[in-house]
């Protein structure tokens, strides 16, 4: 089963297209206030909901900790109109910032998704391979074609403070560390491979003629298992002599 991509329609209100824009009361249409808060403030986050403070915590939960202009879409339909978003990867949320102390989240569904910036989130389902289990969340799209798509699981772990009274264990404030796992989704059976090392990815490739390009092309080009672009151009280079 292939990841669906879904696009959220124009029934929702209008947003400024300028990156640092006051989003107003204003901009909530009356015909469309319904059909908003029944697609967004559902989701479980409604308004006024920066309820955690960030002053005394190192990091923040987020992957851009500023809102940044771009779109809901739902069904593969595009619109123009554009929002401040922002990806909270301790929840595994989309905020949506409606105002200046107003914050919603984008109702989590498999028909919708979002493009942050340059980056396109997908709320999905898929079968982890390592932990043979089923997961469902938002992951970033890194690319796709008819066989796999890449994506990066993005998440930030909050750890508490901790005072040590031993002088051998250090103490440290309340934190938020982030990590990032880089998966292959194999779209004939929906399920996503961790990409840790070269194996995982030729573990995919049936053909015996063609594992052995890859590996030359692994090999000349230095491709690294922790870079993004690398991964890019090896998944291009598999469709180009598939």
């Amino acid at each position: 089963m292939k990841i669906k991509f879904a696009y959220l329609t124009c029934f929702f209100l209008s947003f400024s297209a300028a990156i640092n824009a006051q989003i107003s009361n204003d901009a909530i249409d009356n015909r469309t206030g319904f059909a908003y808060s029944n697609l967004i403030s559902k989701a479980g986050k409604s308004n006024k909901t920066n309820a955690l403070s960030l002053k005394d915590i190192a990091g923040n939960p987020y992957t851009n900790k500023d809102f940044l202009p771009g779109k809901i879409l739902f069904k593969n339909e595009k619109v123009d109109k554009l929002f401040l978003l922002r990806y909270n990867a301790n929840k595994d949320l989309i905020e949506v910032k409606v105002e200046k102390d107003v914050i919603d989240n984008v109702l989590m569904s498999g028909k919708i998704s979002c493009l942050i910036g340059d980056d396109l989130y997908i709320y999905t389902t898929y079968k982890d391979l390592k932990s043979n289990e089923e997961k469902t969340g938002y992951i970033k799209i890194l690319y796709k074609s008819d066989d796999f798509v890449l994506f990066a699981k993005q998440k930030k772990t909050f750890y508490a403070e901790k005072i040590s009274v031993d002088p051998l264990v250090p103490s440290h404030k309340a934190k938020f560390v982030g990590s990032q796992k880089l998966y292959v989704l194999d779209n004939a059976n929906n399920t996503a491979y961790l990409l840790k090392k070269r194996k995982n990815f030729l573990a995919l490739i049936k053909s015996s003629t063609l594992k052995k390009s890859i590996k030359k092309f692994m090999k000349k080009e230095g491709i690294s298992f922790k870079k993004e672009k690398d991964l890019i151009r090896l998944l291009k280079h598999y469709n180009k002599i598939k």
